[in-house]
This record gives structure tokens, C-alpha cells and sequence, in this order.
């Protein structure tokens, strides 16, 4: 006699992937210098993650370009984390930080970043840095080698 199973009751409860602008979440690896290559941040961190995540980035731009910056970051996907505060600083550019849920490695992250740079610098603004977050009870997972 042959038993078997469907695929999809296989008794395990995928986890839900992660939200934008979810509090619980936290930062498993993040970056605000623009030289360091996003490997060697991934690899500093032990980050080696094949899950979705949240994939924020902080721009700081003038308060005349925010809608147009958030229109060209929306049709990549992303939306503006709330529960990121914005503020003004001192140079008159204001924080807008984007954010999507996506599955992230060192290459596909390091063409967002040069995206996000290409924007924000576009509008006369530039960088803040970058952050990858995820559920806090996942667990690290550092491929060795």
C-alpha cells in the first residue's frame, strides 16, 4: 500500500513574512558608511539569511523633493516606514525612510543601495544609511567557510 502526503500538509506552519513598520522587528545588519562593501557588512554580522526580511533605507532629502523621491521608491516597491520618525537637520534636508519586504543577499542589496543613492542624490540629497531587519526570533544563520 502506498500513503503519501499533500504537499501542503506537511504539519508545519510557514512563519509570516515580516512587515514595514512592524516594532518587533530588529536590526540584524545595518550600514551608514557608503564604503563598505555590503558583503563585508553581511559577513561582519553573520548574516547568510534566505528568508524575507524588511529592507529600510534613511534618505536624507530636501522637504520639496519627498514626494517626488517617494513616488520613484514606490515603484520599486517600496513605502515609507512610519515608524521611522522624521526630522529636519541642521542642512534643511528631511529623513524619509523606505522600506519593502523582500528575500535580500549581498549582490541584490548592493544594486538597491546604489539605486537609493541614485535617487536621493538626484534630488539633492543624499544617504543616511541602510538597515536589514527581521523577526527577532529568528536565529542567525552564518554560513561557515
Amino acid at each position: 500500500m502506498v500513503t503519501w502526503k499533500w504537499p501542503w500538509r506537511k504539519g508545519q506552519v510557514k512563519p509570516q513574512p515580516p512587515e514595514v513598520g512592524d516594532p518587533t522587528l530588529v536590526i540584524a545588519v545595518a550600514g551608514d558608511d557608503e564604503a563598505v562593501a555590503t558583503s563585508v557588512a553581511f559577513g561582519a554580522a553573520g548574516f547568510d539569511d534566505d528568508g524575507p526580511v524588511v529592507e529600510r533605507h534613511l534618505l536624507r532629502i530636501p522637504a520639496s523633493q519627498r514626494e517626488d523621491v517617494t513616488r520613484r521608491c514606490v515603484v520599486d516597491g517600496y513605502e515609507v516606514d512610519q515608524s521611522v520618525p522624521s526630522s529636519d537637520a541642521d542642512d534643511g534636508l528631511v529623513l524619509l525612510a523606505v522600506a519593502r519586504v523582500a528575500v535580500v543577499d549581498a549582490v541584490s542589496l548592493s544594486r538597491t543601495r546604489s539605486r537609493m543613492a541614485s535617487v536621493a542624490s538626484r534630488a539633492g540629497g543624499r544617504v543616511e544609511g541602510w538597515a536589514v531587519l527581521r523577526r527577532g526570533d529568528t536565529p542567525v544563520t552564518a554560513s561557515e567557510g
